[in-house]
This record gives C-alpha cells, sequence and structure tokens, in this order.
C-alpha cells in the first residue's frame, strides 16, 4: 500500500486516527491509543480517590474498555490461512517436547473449522491455556498471533448470547 494515497482519509474521517503501511507502527499506534484511554479512564472518577470502591470501579471500566477495543480491532484484521499457520507456529514452537500437545496442535492445523471454536477452546488444551495467558498479561503481540481463532470465538460466543 502507498500511504499517500489514503492519507485523505484522515481529515474525511474522524475517527481513523492514522494510515500505517507497517505492522509494528500500527501496534504501536494501538499501543498507544490503549495508553490514552487508561489515562482517561482514571480521570473519570467522580468520588474521592481514597475510597476503595472507586478503585476498582476505575479498574473495571478501563479492563471493559480494553476488551472492547481489544475485540473491535482483532473483527477488523485478516483472518486467514497465513495467520493460522503463524497461530499454529508459535503454538508448536511453545509446546516443543510436549508430544500429547502437539499431536492436538496438529490435529488443531488439520481439522478446525471456525464454526467449532468453542469446541477447541473447552478442550482447556494449548489453545485455551496459550490465550488465556495473552488475555490475563494484556500481550497485545501474543493476543495478535492468536487473531485467526479469537475472532472465531468472540463470533461464536456473540450468538450465543
Amino acid at each position: 500500500m502507498k500511504k499517500e494515497r489514503h492519507e485523505h482519509l484522515l481529515n474525511e474521517y474522524s475517527k481513523i486516527i492514522g494510515i500505517y503501511v507497517k505492522l509494528d507502527d500500527l501496534c504501536q499506534s494501538i499501543k498507544e491509543q490503549v495508553d490514552l484511554v487508561n489515562k482517561q479512564i482514571q480521570a473519570f472518577s467522580f468520588f474521592d480517590q481514597h475510597e476503595k470502591s472507586t478503585k476498582e470501579l476505575s479498574k473495571e471500566s478501563a479492563a471493559l474498555l480494553w476488551f472492547q477495543l481489544f475485540n473491535y480491532v482483532v473483527a477488523r484484521l485478516p483472518q486467514n490461512q497465513q495467520a493460522k499457520q503463524q497461530m499454529v507456529q508459535i503454538c508448536k514452537d511453545y509446546y516443543r517436547g510436549n508430544e500429547s500437545e502437539i499431536k492436538l496442535i496438529e490435529e488443531f492445523e488439520k481439522t478446525y473449522r471456525s464454526e467449532y471454536p468453542l469446541l477447541w477452546y473447552s478442550k482447556q488444551a494449548f489453545i485455551y491455556r496459550l490465550i488465556n495467558k495473552a488475555l490475563r498479561t494484556e500481550d497485545v503481540d501474543l493476543l495478535y498471533i492468536f487473531r485467526f481463532f479469537i475472532c472465531d470465538l468472540s463470533k461464536a460466543f456473540a450468538t450465543r448470547t
């Protein structure tokens, strides 16, 4: 892509914050936006900052906004064979030497269909553990790698509610 061809969109649409042609630049911008949202949440406290309930509310609000932003971004990322292969390779590297997990990863690689993410997630195997670890630590890089599966999982949860 040529960045210059799309820069006019910055003036036409107020929600566009930048045009990125490099993944690192996009990731950096997302991190900056998340930091900005976290700072704004801290400013929204209407109560005494020393009250425990207010602090807990701020943390919960920040977590909710972070999750909503993450879900919005993941739904718009490419979900293709290359994304699947990247995710599978990271899983294989992480579980190198663990034959039972490697077999599950290879089974996933061969048989996974986007209609059944809950089946794979409920096995509480490699994909369950790695995605939960990434969500707990808010590891944006790891969450990006799991975008292929997270998008399907998010859609499955949305249709169940």
